[in-house]
Parts: C-alpha cells; structure tokens; sequence
C-alpha cells in the first residue's frame, strides 16, 4: 500500500501572487491526453497504466516518495505506484472543502484592487549622498544593495523641495538625466552614481531613494524600501539678460517701454532697473545716466513672470527730446544685495513730441558751489526752455551788493557760463564757471532763462533767479622750490616707494596681478615700480590689488596724499567712465575716489569722486585747467582734503597734476556731525568700472612713490 502522508491545508497568503487562482495554478495528474487538473470540487480520475517496479523506485517508495513524479495537493498522498495500477478514490471531504474556498478567495482577489502582499523586501540603501550639485541637477551615489532573491536590486529615485515634509508618496519621481526609474541595479555592493535633471536654480532639495526587485517585464515584485534622506542646494545664477527692451506709447513728456521678462537666477522673475539720458550727450555711460524715479518704470521694477511681456511708462521726460534708455535685470538678496545680469539690455532711443511753446522757466535755486583765486563755480536746478527742451541761460554778476540791479551787472560772455551753454540735464543740476574774477573779493551771481527760436530770436523767461553770493580766493604763495604742493604745516604720516611690497606702513595684496616692476622711466624711484595687472575677462567693479595705509591713530582732519601713475597704452575705459585710481576713507567709509573718467579708447580726464556723503554721490570735475591723462605717460596726483566742520558743507577738496592746480571746492560736505572727521586710510585701490564690461585684454596700471601727510 502506498505511503499516504497527511495532509496539511496550505496558508491562504501563499497562493501564487498573480491571481491567487488555486485552481489554475495546481500541477497536473496522471498522464497522457485525458490528464486532468485538481479543482475546488471531487471527482474521479482514471486508473493509469501500471509499470514494473524497479530497486530504486521501492527504496523511494518506502520513504514516502512518488517514483513517477505525480503530486498531490498540499500533503496529499502519491495517486500510483510502480508495479501495480493505481484504483480510482474519492478525495476526503475536508480536500474539496478547503479547495472549494480557495475557488472563490481566487475570483475575490482577481476582482480586489489591493496590491498582493509579497512575501518578502529588498535591503535599504543606507548611504545616500551628494556627489555634487550644480545649477539644475544634482549627482547622487550610493552602494548597490540585494533584492529578496538575492540579486542587484533596482532603484527609483524621487525629490521634493527641502524639506520632505509630505512623504515619499508626493515626492517628484525623477524623469531626466540618468537617474530615470526604474533604475537597475548592476552588482550588489558596487558603487552606483547618477545624475537627477530638470531642477531649479537656487533651490534646497531632500532626496530618496527605494529598493526592490522588478521582473524581466519591469512588474515590481517586491515593496519598496526607502533609503536615507540627502540634502542639496542647486547653484543660483546670475539673472538673465533682457535683450528685446522697445518703446510704445510716447507722448510730450512721457514714454512707454516693454520688454519680455528673465529669470532672477532663483527661479522666479527678476527685478528691473532702468536709466536714460540724452543721447549724444557727454555723459551717455551707464553709470553717468538717470535712475528713472518716476512714472511705473520708477526702480525697481518688480517683476511677474518669466517669459512674459512687461511694461511701463517713464514719466518726467522733457518735450522734443530724443533719449537713450536700457535697464538691467537683477535679483536682491535675503541681505538686500542685488545680483544684476551679466550685461546691460540692448539700447533704445525714444524722442518725446514737441510741446507747445510757453515762456522758460525761472532759476529759483541758484547757489555758489566752489570758488578759487579767479573764479567762481555755480549751479542751480535746469528749467525748461518753455519749447519741451531745456533752457539757456545768460549769468550776470556784480560786486557784492547786486545794487544797480541786472541792467548794471556784467554779463558772462567768455567761458563755461557764456549764453551759449546749456544746462547738463543729466547730472540733476545745471552747472558752469565765471572766470576773470579778482582774488578776495565778495561777488553777486544772477541767472535768466531763454531759448533760441529758429529764425534766431530769443525768448526770455518771465523773472531773473535769486541772487547767490560767492567769495573768491585770497592768492596763496607759490608752492616749495621742490614743486611739492604740500602745506607747510602737514607732517609726514606713511611713505612708501614700492622697493618692495609692505613698507613704509603700506600692505599690499600678495597675488599674479600684483608685482614689483623695473621702469627706469619712473619719475621718482626708477627701477622699482608697483604694478597692477588688470587681466583678460576680467569683471567690472573689480580691483585686481590693493595697498592701503592706515592713518587713523594720527586724528588728522586735513589730509595731504601724493603718488605718481600711469596707465598702459592700452588702456580699456571702462564704458561706465569710472577707472578708479585711489581711495581715501574717513569714518570707516571710502569717500573721496580720485578717478580717471574715460570711456574705451577715449580721452582719459582726471576728477575726485564723492561717495558715502550726506548730500549724495558727486563727481568733482576738474574746473580750474584741463587735467586730461595720455596713456603710457607718468603723472603726478597731490590731493588737499579739509574735514567739513560739523554739519556744515564747508569741507574742501584741492588736486593738482604735474605741480598744476585742476580742481577746487570748498563747499562739500563730508559727513555730519555725528561723524568722525579723521581722515582713516590712504589705499591704492584701482577698482575698474560699475557693471556692465569686460576687459578685452590684458592692461596694466603702475605706481611709484604714495606719500600721505596731515594736520589736526
């Protein structure tokens, strides 16, 4: 008699996982055509043939085995033996019971939407991390680890903004770069690296990953299990360039601008600055030009959406007047930095309608700016010239008092402030010197505005400015028999003559660009020369060295600084006009800048910049004689600064080139009087431009012999 073992019911979770169909899945019995397949009911099998028996099939008989192979169900007992055919049986009850309700657990689970429990889970990965990140993808690695049979898992990788507060579930499945799910595996153990794309600029992301085995087809088999939690931060970029800026809408005084929007470099939509002048003026640079303060266009401009249109109107524009107008895009920092774009939008001109003519306006803030032996310095606010331009301007003057009135006075006709001369529109005032004056003495200023018809015919304004007041200069004697302009009272504060870089109370930068150089043309110390390099690509607003002193233990209030330079024959101005040469600091700010203001290849003239001041920035053009710098020449600065007293804006500024006077004011205002009046560093500090250049090629700047001395 066969070897019957009991049978023991097989527990429900482990049908097969595709249908749970039992039915369908169990293994056939006997042999031939008319085999049939164990269901949920009983029935009767016919006898299969028998066959003889063999040794070896009685010693598997004995233990319990089936020599030929067929199985029963479960525990259920071998049907035939070898040696005698098997009898046809009826299966026990408790079999087609336990069959019957694996029938219809099957159909329910074909027609449930539940996920079928596997039996087991790949490993986690433990050490995912962050290889690199750049602008809008990120590196990820990570050891490969086994699925539930022991193979190479397969991975699927997703992200979410930092952090992954809402789960893996809402997590962002990553589609691009090398990282796309699902990802497989190569060997347990080996080190795994891919690439997740498609992020944004300047953005903190969490990152997971899960493990688990998939089929041939790619049908997951097992449940998933996640990694660890890795952070990254994309790299912000600089805001986009606006390169489509036009003009619409444009009336007597106002115009209407659009341009498409560009990215901030974060993500979102930048900010916009724009700035206009009037073209073929002078002072056309970026750095020279108006902030536009009023109409929508007034900066900054916020933005709404990348890619979309923008617009807005410049208001404050005068009649018949042809502008040049560009911005630029920037973002601003949590710290209230602003990041701007690599380069200025295109250039557009804009010419407002004529207006109809009235009478010119009238000068209501006329004020003596800076006086010296010979002359005087005025400026007052430009009005129009009733014809949607700006006005002229005839100046008269008198020794103090105006008594006799403006028929009695003498009217300019030589120099800056002669009738032909125009207001600068864009420096905010309008500006000019009466020369011819005598030293030390009191002088009445009075202006009218007028302009010039086209048949040559002039129109006055309705009423004459205010009357300004102005002293000339006492003459002061000649300077030293050694050319030095230095006052007699100032003691020496630092000196150095650059035979090497830190003496005589100077440090200086210690990088490529700054060296000791041999020019046996220097004027004061031939043969030893500092030199700047200022390289190829290199950015705007940006010194290549630096050597500075300080001074502030010396509580000096007047302040004496002398150095010889020069530029190379190349020499880039920069298109704002502003190449920096020193810079000399009082209460911890860097206020007075003595610049070379020049455009390209252009005339390079000398000037003293005012920054960091109550008033507002000013630059000091040179009113006293010419002070242009030829490239490839050496020159020699000295530089006078009196500390302003108080509040007051009585604080003086004197310069000098090769031993001549160029410059003078005395009405500046370096700080309040809750401000220190000690002058605190000398520095050589070669800052090249404001934004939006590049150096073309390498050019140099050398200094020889920087000398500073003081009072109290």
């Amino acid at each position: 008699m066969a070897d019957v073992r009991p049978f023991v019911p097989a527990p429900w979770y482990a049908l097969p996982r595709s249908n749970h169909a039992a039915a369908e899945s169990l293994v056939p019995v006997g042999s031939g055509p008319k085999a049939t397949k164990r269901g949920p009911r009983t029935e009767f099998e016919a006898p299969a043939p028998a066959r003889s028996c063999t040794d070896s099939d009685a010693t598997v008989a004995r233990n319990g085995h089936n020599p030929v192979g067929t199985l029963g169900i479960g525990g259920d007992a071998p049907q035939h033996v070898c040696g005698a055919a098997s009898t046809p049986r009826v299966r026990p009850l408790y079999i087609s019971l336990f069959l019957s309700f694996a029938a219809l657990f099957s159909s329910a689970c074909q027609n449930s939407p539940v996920d079928p429990i596997p039996e087991s889970v790949a490993e986690s990965v433990r050490d995912l991390s962050v290889s690199t990140a750049d602008r809008e993808s990120v590196t990820l690695s990570w050891t490969e680890v086994a699925d539930d049979h022991g193979g190479p898992a397969s991975y699927e990788i997703r992200y979410a903004k930092s952090p992954l507060g809402q789960g893996w579930q809402n997590a962002t499945v990553a589609v691009r770069g090398s990282c796309v799910s699902p990802m497989k595996g190569s060997k347990v153990g080996a080190t795994v690296t891919c690439i997740v794309e498609g992020l944004e600029t300047g953005v903190a992301y969490d990152f997971q990953v899960a493990a688990f085995r998939t089929t041939n087809g790619g049908q997951v088999k097992t449940t998933r299990t996640l990694s660890n939690i890795t952070s990254a931060t994309t790299y912000a970029a600089t805001p986009g360039n606006v390169v489509d800026l036009s003009v619409g809408v444009v009336t007597a005084t106002s115009a209407t601008v659009s341009w498409t929007q560009v990215k901030d470099g974060m993500g979102g939509a930048s900010s916009y600055e724009l700035r206009h002048t009037l073209s073929q003026s002078a002072n056309n640079g970026w750095g020279e030009a108006t902030v536009v303060t009023s109409g929508t266009c007034a900066a900054p401009v916020a933005g709404t959406q990348v890619g979309a249109k923008l617009s807005c109107a410049i208001d404050g524009l005068g009649a018949g007047r042809t502008y040049d107008v560009r911005l630029v895009a920037f973002r601003t920092g949590q710290d209230g930095n602003r990041t701007y774009s690599a380069t200025l939008s295109n250039l557009i001109s804009v010419t407002t309608a004529a207006a109809t003519p009235t009478v010119p306006g009238r000068v209501s803030d006329l004020v003596v700016r800076g006086a010296a032996e010979s002359s005087v310095q005025l400026s007052w606010t430009p009005v129009s010239d009733g014809a949607g331009g700006m006005a002229k301007y005839q100046v008269r003057y008198a020794t103090t008092p105006l008594g006799y009135g403006w028929g009695d006075a003498t009217a300019v006709t030589t120099g800056s402030c002669a009738p032909t001369a125009s207001a600068n529109a864009m420096a905010g005032l309008g500006s000019c010197t009466v020369d011819g004056l005598q030293s030390g003495k009191s002088y009445d200023f009075q202006v009218v505005a007028f302009r010039t018809g086209s048949d040559g015919s002039l129109t006055y304004g309705a009423a004459l400015s205010n009357v300004a007041t102005g002293i000339t200069t006492a003459v002061v004697a000649p300077p030293p028999a050694n050319g030095s302009n230095e006052p007699s009272a100032y003691g020496r504060l630092v000196e150095t003559s650059y035979q090497a870089a830190g003496e005589g109370g100077f440090s200086s930068s210690i990088n490529a660009d700054f060296s000791i150089f041999n020019d046996p043309t220097a004027p004061y110390s031939p043969g030893t020369v500092a030199q700047a390099r200022f390289p190829k690509g290199l950015g705007d607003g940006v010194s290549p060295i630096w050597s500075a002193a300080d001074i502030v233990q010396h509580g000096v209030k007047r302040l004496y600084v002398s150095f010889w330079m020069k530029v190379s024959n190349n020499w880039q101005g920069h298109e704002t006009g502003v190449n920096k040469v020193a810079i000399l600091w009082t209460h911890e700010k860097p206020v007075v800048v003595a610049n070379m203001n020049g455009v390209g290849s252009g005339r390079l003239m000398s000037e003293m910049r005012i920054q960091d001041v109550p008033d507002g920035a000013r630059n000091l053009k040179a009113n006293l004689a010419d002070a242009e710098l030829v490239r490839g020449k050496w020159y020699r600065w000295e530089i006078v600064l009196v500390s302003n007293n108080h509040d007051g804006a009585d604080g003086e500024v004197h310069w000098w080139i090769d031993g001549k006077k160029v410059g003078e004011y005395r009405d500046v205002r370096f700080g309040t009087s809750a401000q220190s009046k000690i002058w605190d560093y000398v520095t050589w500090r070669p800052i090249w431009g404001g934004r939006g250049d590049l150096v073309k090629e390498d050019m140099y700047m050398w200094m020889d012999h920087y000398y500073a001395s003081g009072t109290k």
